[in-house]
């Protein structure tokens, strides 16, 4: 036997007129719009996900990614870094943890086989960036000896 529910209601619900092919079975009702206001980025930032990243190191992720996405996974580090030579950037590959640590710094461009993303510091994480699809993530931090899949950083 399933037990009664009471509900009490407060207001009034407005309903569509009996034969009224309105999409729905409620008219819709005045209501005040929320009071929202959005911040504009600080300067030289950019909106990625949740997260506001600097708008030069944002710009080159997008063009190394459109670059290297077409390439093979195993050669985009390698391609990543003759774009990022053709165009004057200082750029360095790892494939170990230890010095992969020391070369996360904030606005950096870092490109691996799986994507491209621009690092952030001071978000409570080591080695923090964010992906162009607005994800944040750590590097991983490899095997017991701490080789890592190649990263190379693009310093913008």
């Amino acid at each position: 036997m399933l037990a009664a529910h009471k509900q009490s209601m407060t207001e009034t619900i407005i309903r569509q007129p009996a034969g009224i092919p309105a999409g729905g079975q409620f008219a819709p009702t005045a209501h005040a719009e929320a009071n929202v206001t959005l911040q504009a980025p600080p300067e030289g930032k950019a909106p990625l996900g949740e997260y506001f990243v600097d708008a030069k190191a944002l710009q080159a992720a997008r063009e190394v990614w459109a670059a290297v996405e077409d390439a093979p996974d195993w050669r985009r580090v390698e391609v990543a870094e003759a774009w990022a030579k053709e165009r004057g950037y200082e750029v360095d590959t790892f494939d170990y943890y230890p010095a992969a640590d020391q070369a996360h710094g904030n606005g950096v461009v870092l490109v691996s086989e799986l994507g491209a993303a621009v690092t952030l510091s001071g978000q409570g994480r080591r080695n923090f960036s964010v992906d162009l699809d607005g994800d944040g993530d750590t590097l991983d931090t490899g095997t017991e000896d701490g080789k890592i899949a190649p990263v190379t950083f693009i310093y913008v």
